[in-house]
């Protein structure tokens, strides 16, 4: 339905903040589960070991990444290393920003927030309790509860 590919998502989520992978997978997933229907070219998710998870998202990551889009300084704990747009990766996200529809636009900046301040036993504890199908596999769904 949408013109925006997989990456100008991942882009504009990092635009509006930039997100660990835990944090990314589970804001990118909020927007698909809420709106789905809605976005043809998007990520698919599946219930994994800490809930959602698409490969198809790390694919784009790692695209993103070795084409000099996003970047990623090292980090001591990598599970929490921020990824962030590189000026090459601000200046695609320029072309994405004319093809969002301007109410996922908003959604896209407000649940990159959210993602960024939240701790990850809350983000994961709002996740499966809007999604609990994705929890079924979850090795700390007892734990985030």
């Amino acid at each position: 339905m949408y013109a925006v590919s997989r990456i100008g998502w991942l882009l504009a989520f990092l635009a509006a903040r930039p997100l660990d992978r835990i944090r990314l997978t589970k804001a990118m997933f909020m927007l698909w589960y809420r709106h789905r229907r809605r976005l043809d070219d998007y990520f698919s998710f599946v219930p994994y070991l800490y809930g959602p998870f698409s490969s198809q998202l790390y694919v784009a990551l790692n695209q993103a990444l070795e084409s000099g889009l996003v970047a990623q300084p090292p980090s001591a704990d990598e599970r929490y290393a921020r990824y962030y747009l590189t000026p090459k990766g601000k200046r695609a996200l320029t072309s994405v920003a004319d093809l969002m529809p301007a109410d996922l636009d908003g959604e896209v900046r407000a649940l990159a927030e959210w993602a960024s301040s939240t701790s990850v036993n809350e983000l994961l504890r709002t996740v499966y309790r809007s999604a609990p199908e994705y929890a079924s596999n979850s090795i700390v769904r007892d734990k985030v509860r």
